[in-house]
């Protein structure tokens, strides 16, 4: 209303009302549909101060909220940034609660920084079992997302390094009774012919 009796104090005729939400309805589904929130969300804001009584444009105000923080957790994954990405879903759960499209997105990001540490632990095995347990858990965990194409093929093409580090950790097995024995021979000779037979073992395994 006072911007009505601005413009008409300066001589010019104000748009209706209904004309101008009109309009401002126009451009904030445009710009909806275009993904630019920033610019929908100023809109909505500008609408509610004509109508501020309005449902419907609340509700729109804290979807396109929620939609921002979702673009700030797309950015922050892309920059490899965990962290900002977790904290920008949690702020969009905030703004709008726990609906099932935000919950799953933030499981999926704990998921998706499980994996990360499963693939840092599977590039720097302590063993053959434990290379071996966490590439089936990574398998596991990479399940909740069959379209993503870094995932697929990941655990199948390091599943051979658990039979190299097997053959390496039996070589050594044997190396280390061998050793024993020959040290053992000269004073408990009982001894040394027990790992002398677990050295024939490990040698057929």
């Amino acid at each position: 209303l006072f911007s009505a009796m601005l413009f008409c104090g300066c001589g010019k005729r104000a748009p209706e009302p209904p004309r101008v939400r009109m309009t401002l309805v126009l451009d904030i589904l445009d710009n909806v549909a275009a993904g630019k929130h920033r610019e929908a969300l100023a809109q909505i804001r500008r609408y509610k101060e004509l109508d501020q009584t309005n449902v419907f444009v609340a509700e729109l105000e804290n979807i396109e909220r929620a939609n921002i923080h979702i673009g700030e957790a797309e950015n922050a994954l892309q920059q490899q940034d965990q962290a900002g990405a977790e904290r920008a879903i949690r702020e969009a759960i905030r703004v709008v609660g726990p609906v099932p499209e935000l919950t799953k997105a933030a499981n999926d990001l704990r998921l998706l920084a499980e994996l990360e540490m499963l693939a840092y632990r599977i590039e720097q095995p302590e063993n053959s079992a434990e290379l071996a347990a966490n590439l089936e858990l990574f398998r596991q965990k990479a399940a909740a997302f069959p379209d993503n194409l870094a995932f697929l093929g990941y655990t199948d093409k390091r599943q051979a390094l658990v039979r190299k580090l097997k053959i390496r950790e039996d070589h050594l097995a044997v190396y280390d009774l061998e050793s024993d024995g020959f040290q053992l021979r000269p004073v408990d000779p009982v001894r040394a012919d027990v790992l002398e037979a677990e050295r024939r073992i490990e040698q057929k395994m």
